[in-house]
């Protein structure tokens, strides 16, 4: 998978931290909400030709496919830490993300990737915020 890695995002950082000493398990489901929600926003607003970089659109839970070409794909086993990843394996996706001046006449457009997620990303940060103190037994 080619990657872009979003710099500059600590309130999410924070976020994830801080909800992951609160309550581990219900986090890492959040994270793996929040990583379909990135995927399904982006894949919708990735630049389209003949549709193979919609499609490219993987999210990933700790080496588990969750989602791609477009829809969940499947769904990993429960874990107390998770790391998710959101991207494109195509050679041209960087350039496509990047080129401000493309014309997308089919849809979509640039910045594919970080626009869903600054859209978001406040949300995110709610959704993570508002995880309660995991209850011992």
């Amino acid at each position: 998978m080619a990657k872009i890695e979003m710099k500059g995002f600590d309130r999410l950082k924070n976020a994830i931290a801080e909800a992951e000493r609160r309550n581990p398990k219900v986090t890492a489901q959040k994270i793996t909400a929040i990583a379909l929600d990135l995927a399904g926003r982006s894949a919708r607003q990735a630049p389209v030709d003949i549709g193979d970089l919609r499609s490219n659109c993987k999210a990933v839970r700790n080496n588990s496919e969750v989602f791609a070409d477009q829809k969940v794909t499947g769904s990993a086993a429960p874990a107390e830490k998770v790391e998710a990843v959101v991207g494109y394996s195509l050679p041209y996706a960087l350039r496509q993300h990047e080129e401000l001046d493309y014309n997308h006449p089919k849809g979509g457009k640039a910045k594919f990737l970080e626009e869903p997620f600054l859209e978001k990303e406040q949300d995110y940060v709610r959704l993570l915020s508002s995880i309660p103190p995991e209850v011992m037994k």
